[in-house]
């Protein structure tokens, strides 16, 4: 069997199942390339599951190796690095491993032979092979890996500001402040801390809030915590080179019944290197900035990726409150989740939230954080927009691959030109999507007015637009919001949570034939069912949402107040105890 890094540069048509496999799939070939060849079409939905359910467990025996050496001024690198691991492919790695092992099981190849030089693809090849007791051998005419297209850059302003940021800036943070790390959803509830006189909003100079008018009035308010300076950055940079020089030997992981130690550790050493010197760089700017005893509360979005653990850690071990708000609807089985460290966790329902039995102290629940819109009275012209929202692979859960975002584009698309072909198809990816998938939409129906729009402001896109497909984003849940009907396709093998599947009145289906039978309706003027179940799931309440957050937020300080601060950060045992359990 010869195995390939990537089908980019590659004949999809060409590749034969059984002869070859491919572990990343072009996502232009999604339609393409035969199914068989792609590693991960040989697993079912208890694979897929099993491939999920192993990363946490194997996350914890690397930590259980690297956790001490990985402790810096009690901040356990290890465990805040977690979701950057994951990031850097420790799912996609055991995910690629089980799709090779389920292949040799059906094709049972004498040997598997490297079409191309990736190391990593070495290292899964030698897991697999190792467990089925045959050779790995590098073929005579083995190239160098390619890679899939990289999306679009950051813009120039955000690159700029970014590069203004190593400069360094002082953290100025006054008495009793309240420091935010911003997000779009939390705007509201900023605001209303401005036009709370008895409350001083702080900012991070690496998160404003949104427009310079907000940030100008929390620097004369609360503060900044600012950035590291030429000092700080140098003596992170020494202890990094300690920390990553602990990191030299791959240690022993047994992941399905493959040593995927030396391949796992590999995405460890790549978020490490990536990492080390600028996060211990933020976490002395924060750790000193919150050391002085002003900051009374820190909000923030997030409390699984490194800033948000980093923050929220320093904050508990300084005696600050952390209070984290969701910010997107969590459809997608995810290993790590959020809500794991923070004091308070503001979910805006359960429908949408993280796995509430998995840490159901810290979690209130409080409604969607924006303001929503009466429908609107829409009438079908001959000429409708509809929005098709990206479905693609997802390095956090391995029940997505990268065939589905093709498929998903290409059911979408056949599906409306059926039901209305005068209609312009506008393609909604993520930022980080390539576009070649999107090019190959356009190749397929040249008789189509398709479109893409990467640029536009989620809710203003949906509001011009009178359909939208669905797939598992927040942004199908935001459509209900502005009014815009909502059709889900979902071309996996998981059926999505209510409302996106099970008993709902939301149109869903799985295919193109099955998503222009659920569009006909539409197509004669009538309105879509499902947008209440769409607003319920989402939290939409008639309460005052950003009132009951404000609320949250000077509780929390308060409690903070009458606790004393912990010294060091209590985060790492209590961690690895609650993964093995």
């Amino acid at each position: 069997m010869r195995l390939h890094t990537s089908s980019t540069g590659l004949d999809p048509r060409s590749l034969e199942p059984g002869t070859d496999l491919v572990l990343r799939l072009d996502e232009s070939h999604g339609v393409d390339a035969q199914e068989g060849v792609l590693a991960h079409d040989h697993l079912g939905a208890d694979a897929r599951r099993a491939v999920d359910d192993a990363v946490n467990p194997s996350l914890a025996a690397w930590r259980r190796e690297f956790d001490d050496e990985l402790t810096i001024d009690g901040l356990c690198l290890a465990w805040a690095w977690e979701f950057a691991f994951v990031d850097e492919g420790w799912l996609l790695t055991i995910k690629d491993a089980a799709g090779l092992a389920a292949a040799l099981d059906a094709c049972a190849p004498p040997a598997i032979e490297l079409a191309d030089t990736d190391p990593q693809t070495e290292r899964v090849a030698r897991a697999a092979a190792d467990a089925h007791g045959i050779p790995v051998i590098r073929a005579p005419d083995a190239s160098a890996p390619r890679g899939p297209a990289r999306a679009t850059r950051a813009p120039l302003s955000r690159r700029a500001i970014a590069a203004a940021s190593r400069i360094g800036l002082p953290s100025v943070v006054r008495d009793d402040s309240v420091v935010v790390r911003s997000y779009w959803h939390m705007m509201p509830l900023f605001d209303a801390m401005l036009a709370d006189r008895s409350l001083r909003p702080a900012i991070f100079f690496t998160s404003r809030p949104a427009g310079a008018r907000r940030s100008a009035a929390a620097l004369a308010r609360g503060g900044l915590i600012g950035t590291p300076g030429p000092r700080t950055r140098a003596r992170a940079r020494r202890h990094a080179r300690r920390v990553l020089a602990a990191l030299a030997e791959p240690p022993t992981i047994d992941v399905l019944g493959m040593p995927l130690g030396p391949a796992l550790h590999a995405c460890a050493l790549r978020a490490a290197h990536a990492r080390a010197a600028d996060d211990l760089a933020f976490a002395a700017v924060v750790r000193r900035a919150f050391a002085r005893g002003r900051a009374r509360t820190v909000v923030l979005p997030s409390d699984e990726d490194p800033p948000g653990r980093i923050v929220t850690a320093i904050a508990r071990d300084a005696g600050v409150a952390s209070v984290a708000i969701q910010h997107g609807a969590v459809i997608l089985p995810r290993p790590l989740v959020e809500g794991e460290v923070a004091d308070v966790y503001a979910i805006w329902s359960a429908a949408v939230a993280p796995p509430l039995e998995r840490f159901p102290r810290s979690f209130r629940v409080v409604g969607y954080p924006v303001a929503h819109e009466p429908p609107p009275t829409r009438r079908i012209g001959e000429a409708p927009q509809v929005v098709v929202l990206g479905q693609g692979e997802d390095e956090h859960t391995s029940t997505m691959d990268a065939r589905h975002r093709l498929r998903h584009y290409f059911a979408a698309v056949e599906a409306i030109a059926t039901v209305a072909p005068r209609a312009r198809v506008v393609l909604r990816p993520h930022h980080w999507d390539s576009d070649a998938p999107l090019r190959a939409v356009a190749e397929r129906f040249p008789d189509v007015d398709v479109a893409v729009d990467r640029t536009s402001e989620i809710h203003d896109l949906l509001r011009r637009s009178d359909l939208c497909i669905g797939a598992s984003t927040t942004a199908t849940y935001q459509a209900a919001l502005v009014g815009t009907p909502v059709a889900v396709l979902n071309v996996g093998c998981f059926e999505w949570p209510w409302p996106l599947g099970g008993p709902s009145a939301v149109p869903v289906a799985h295919d193109a034939e099955e998503l222009a039978a659920q569009l006909e309706p539409w197509a004669r003027g009538e309105v879509l069912p499902g947008r209440d179940e769409l607003l319920l799931a989402l939290g939409v309440t008639e309460q005052d949402v950003t009132a009951r957050l404000l609320e949250l937020v000077t509780q929390a300080g308060s409690s903070a107040q009458a606790r004393e601060p912990r010294a060091g950060v209590p985060v790492r045992p209590a961690l690895v105890r609650q993964r093995e359990t």
